[in-house]
């Protein structure tokens, strides 16, 4: 009997530790476990992380690791990797053992990951992630370890599996670089050449005003030297201001019926709008809508001359004061001649011509003589230099027609300007040599970069003389392209176009 409970006692003691086996062991599976569902709750897995220090339980070194994610959309990182180095060129030569390792600057530096995206709104998350992918711009990268980083997107893939369930695997390929700084149309290079006149409109007159303080202290012949320069001056400005081009580029802006009319006169650059005539004009036919137009813009084309010879008649009046408002004349008839032009193919004709004014020497001997020069001198660089300030503006807002026009008014116009900075510099007038260096340089930023981006002149031939209308539909499929056509071919008329011209293509 003792033996049996021997027995019972001993099968008793074994299966007590047996279970005290599988307590060990169940406890042991439940601390994995545990460490488990902390590192998937640390990552994102099962939800936030409870505690403060997200993935605190993967040791110190994850303290400060940045939760990923591009263009704002997280994911979850399974591995992350850096690709870079040299790139070098080896030159094998034969007969040696040796090469030569030439190095090239750095290479291309990429960057790859694999991950995953989870939860009950995986598929939201995916396309989410799609739409941050396919921007066509480079992004914003939030590297684990890294950082923030901008780089530009090579490549992308999203892989379902059905034994993942509410997982979506991601992959990536990043280059890092910076983008190219290039030229944009935000650049406002118009301004700039209008600030640069500006600036010559300043120096022009400080130096003049310096230049004259002690001539004119030699007598009353010398003061009458620069009036009369001005008047030699503000009486070309007036005849500038009748010229007929000038006033017919006043209507050409009204349609194709009205610059057709005109023909070879009727091409130009008009920036103005057409007057606002009032309701009552839309009940009137399209023809004498087009007359009352036409007898609005010339009427402010009349009052626009009137003003120049208002500018200028105060402009020869104020001479005898010589004040900085005396030497502002000059810069109010420029101007006035200026506004006179609706079409600013006019006004940079018309400037170009008055820039380049030069009184006739005086007959007289020293030492008046010499004053009288000076002030004479002085007063004629005064009005060119606001012609050409004035003339600088109006190449602003030119519109060229092609490439090749734009290059041909810069070359005009910087000409002009690089000539009076020359003699600017031979007669010490330091501040405008700057101002007016500075204006060229202006100048022909503006004209080159708006031109660029227009269409070349190209030489088109037919064998019979056509209509403008029906060659700007030929050759653009487009007959807004009229007027451009008729400027560019400059026709006897629109209806019998030459044989052979150049026009943008």
């Amino acid at each position: 009997m003792s033996g049996v409970l021997g027995g019972i006692s001993s099968g008793i003691g074994r299966v007590q530790g047996a279970i005290g086996a599988v307590q060990g062991i169940a406890r042991q599976v439940g601390a994995v476990s545990g460490a488990v569902r902390s590192l998937a709750s640390d990552l994102g897995i099962l939800g936030p992380p409870a505690g403060a220090n997200a993935l605190g339980g993967l040791g110190v070194w994850a303290l400060g690791m940045q939760p990923a994610s591009w263009n704002g959309v997280p994911f979850v990182v399974r591995s992350a990797g850096i690709r870079c180095g040299r790139r070098v060129v080896v030159h094998e030569y034969p007969y040696r053992d040796d090469v030569w390792v030439e190095d090239l600057g750095r290479a291309v530096r990429s960057f790859s990951f694999t991950g995953f995206l989870v939860g009950d709104d995986v598929y939201a998350q995916r396309d989410a992630m799609v739409a941050a992918v396919e921007t066509g711009q480079p992004g914003q990268l939030v590297h684990p370890s890294l950082g923030s980083l901008t780089v530009s997107l090579t490549e992308f893939s999203a892989t379902e599996r059905a034994d993942l369930g509410r997982v979506v695997e991601i992959e990536f390929a990043f280059i890092f670089g910076e983008q190219p700084q290039n030229p944009t149309t935000d650049d406002d290079t118009q301004d700039d050449v209008f600030t640069g006149a500006g600036t010559v409109d300043s120096a022009s007159q400080s130096d003049f005003l310096s230049k004259i303080g002690s001539a004119i202290q030699s007598g009353t012949a010398a003061i009458q030297s620069g009036v009369q320069t001005v008047l030699g001056w503000t009486n070309t400005a007036m005849n500038l201001v009748n010229d007929a081009s000038r006033v017919v580029g006043a209507v050409t802006g009204l349609g194709f019926a009205v610059s057709a009319f005109f023909g070879r006169f009727g091409a130009g650059n008009l920036v103005a709008a057409p007057p606002q005539l009032g309701p009552i004009s839309q009940t009137l036919p399209v023809v004498a809508r087009t007359e009352l137009a036409t007898a609005s813009m010339l009427a402010a084309s009349i009052t626009a001359a009137t003003a120049v010879q208002t500018a200028a008649s105060g402009f020869a009046a104020a001479m005898g004061g010589f004040t900085a408002a005396t030497a502002a004349g000059a810069s109010g008839v420029s101007e006035a001649l200026r506004a006179a032009c609706a079409d600013p193919a006019d006004a940079v004709r018309l400037l170009s011509a008055l820039a380049q004014y030069a009184p006739s020497p005086p007959p007289v001997a020293a030492p008046i003589g010499q004053a009288i020069v000076t002030v004479q001198t002085a007063t004629a660089a005064l009005c060119r230099r606001a012609a050409i300030a004035s003339l600088a503006r109006a190449t602003a807002t030119y519109q060229p027609q092609s490439y090749n026009d734009a290059i041909t008014v810069m070359g005009s116009v910087t000409a002009l300007i690089t000539a009076e900075a020359e003699i600017a510099a031979d007669n010490d007038d330091d501040q405008t040599y700057g101002a007016l260096c500075t204006l060229a340089q202006a100048v022909t930023i503006d004209l080159i970069t708006r031109g660029a981006a227009l269409p070349a002149l190209q030489t088109v031939t037919r064998a019979a003389s056509l209509p403008a209308l029906f060659l700007a539909y030929q050759l653009y499929q487009d007959t807004t392209q009229t007027a451009a056509l008729i400027a560019a071919a400059d026709p006897i008329h629109p209806a019998f176009m030459p044989l052979q011209f150049q026009a943008p293509l």
